[in-house]
């Protein structure tokens, strides 16, 4: 155990979790920013997966970083705009405007769960 914990290990799990945790540090001051208006956002996760799932489709389809930064932004903007515009304002009727929004997040996820391997299907053996 204790040849694990060397400093370059320890080094390398810091700047692993600052990395990973920059993502949900943003989300979180965005979701502060929208309650601080008066709105409830539950669905940020859901256009956050989404965005990060067209950028990743569109990197690895076309080998470009600056495309897929451009997909997963545009991506994240057409998940916010469509999914909590049409079926919010849809499943309001139905549901309090919560619930709504935790679908749109279900939604997204069980898309993700059904089609692991993307929308379009698989690049083939390399």
């Amino acid at each position: 155990m204790q040849a694990l914990m060397t400093e370059a290990f320890l080094t390398a799990l810091l700047f692993g979790v600052v990395t990973a945790g920059v993502p949900l540090l943003l989300a979180g001051l965005g979701e502060q920013i929208s309650e601080k208006a008066g709105v409830l956002n539950i669905g940020i996760e859901g256009m956050m997966l989404f965005g990060a799932y067209a950028g990743f489709v569109a990197a690895y389809y076309s080998g470009s970083f600056t495309l897929g930064f451009i997909a997963g932004g545009i991506g994240g903007a057409l998940v916010a705009a469509l999914g909590l515009g049409l079926i919010s304002s849809l499943a309001s009727f139905l549901l309090d405007d919560t619930w709504s929004r935790i679908i749109i997040y279900l939604l997204l996820y069980a898309a993700l769960l059904i089609r692991p391997e993307g929308l379009l299907g698989t690049k083939g053996a390399a």
